[in-house]
């Protein structure tokens, strides 16, 4: 739901620049969207292609602060701050409330495995003491013996104040994974920015994730704005009964029995379940469940960087046309901009 959600958000906000006469007049933004089709290999491949082209690329989601080393990356810009930003205001939190004393999980992940030293760092500025810091392994999501020792070293520690970084959706098995086994009793978790695991499973989370708090980055627009809700209703993939889009949704989500006897064995092997006919109430409950995952799942960056773009564009246009009028109508390359 949340990579859709981002596909909603995005086409939404195109749409709304391209009906605002006042922002980029006689200019109709498009663009291309590059599916995976969920496999891996098809994603890096699209990525390196990016990386690799002639066209620069903009993230709407890249936190590492590596990639502020503008030596190392001239060409690579983001609308996401950072994560100093993040650990600035966690600290300052911290100080604020007099919690000077405190552990970190970081998930060993990729392009966020730096974030607990980072943290660190502006946490010792502050006169804010680490009593442990732990790399949880990416497969601490699931059995593993790592529990134990983990388990053990947040037992025996006396702080009452444990932070999170790391992806959302593993940082979200961590955390019920720890508090399943009654390890994280008495702890105050604090999850940062990247950790935030509001979209996924909110009604889940209501009873579960109890006193933990979250930061989380504050969204451009109201989460359930008639604009977006509308939207959605308007572009749901059930507009079209043909689209393999929904079928494939409904395949996923409600287990919905396929027309496609490839894709019914393929699901019913790695599954495990038999598929049913949707018909009727069954249909209806399973696209209110869907529509309920899609507001749920936020995606706020992917419209603030389609946003930012627009604008900047605007503004070199605006630069441009006042500078010299009769270059109005040729076209221009902003490189490097």
């Amino acid at each position: 739901p949340q990579h859709y959600r981002q596909l909603v958000e995005f086409r939404l906000a195109i749409e709304e620049i391209n009906k605002n006469p006042s922002l980029l007049p006689n200019v109709t933004l498009g663009y291309h969207i590059y599916d995976s089709c969920g496999n891996g290999m098809k994603a890096v491949r699209s990525i390196l292609q990016i990386l690799s082209g002639t066209k620069e690329p903009v993230s709407f989601g890249a936190s590492d602060p590596s990639l502020s080393d503008r030596v190392a990356f001239p060409y690579f810009f983001r609308t996401l701050q950072s994560f100093h930003g993040s650990a600035l205001a966690i600290s300052k939190l911290l100080k604020h409330f007099g919690w000077t004393w405190v552990g970190i999980i970081g998930l060993n992940d990729g392009d966020m495995a730096d974030e607990p030293q980072v943290l660190t760092d502006y946490l010792s500025r502050d006169g804010i003491c680490v009593e442990f810091t732990i790399k949880a392994n990416h497969y601490l999501t699931h059995l593993s013996g790592d529990d134990i020792g983990i388990g053990k070293i947040i037992q025996t520690s006396t702080t009452h104040i444990i932070i999170v970084c790391g992806k959302s959706i593993k940082a979200f098995f961590l955390v019920y994974r720890l508090r399943y086994k009654l390890i994280l009793d008495n702890k105050t978790i604090i999850l940062s920015p990247s950790a935030s695991f509001i979209g996924y499973h909110v009604n889940f989370l209501a009873a579960t994730f109890d006193d933990i708090l979250i930061f989380e980055p504050y969204p451009v627009y109201p989460r359930e704005t008639h604009e977006i809700i509308e939207f959605i209703n308007r572009t749901h993939p059930s507009k079209d009964p043909n689209d393999t889009l929904f079928g494939n949704i409904m395949l996923m989500v409600c287990n919905c029995l396929t027309r496609d006897p490839h894709k019914y064995n393929i699901h019913t092997l790695f599954s495990g379940i038999i598929d049913t006919e949707c018909d009727g109430k069954e249909a209806t409950e399973c696209l209110l469940s869907i529509t309920s995952s899609l507001l749920a799942a936020l995606s706020p960056n992917v419209h603030l960087a389609v946003n930012i773009m627009s604008q900047a564009i605007h503004e070199m246009h605006t630069s441009l046309r006042e500078q010299s009028p009769e270059r109005d109508r040729e076209a221009h390359r902003y490189q490097y901009q």
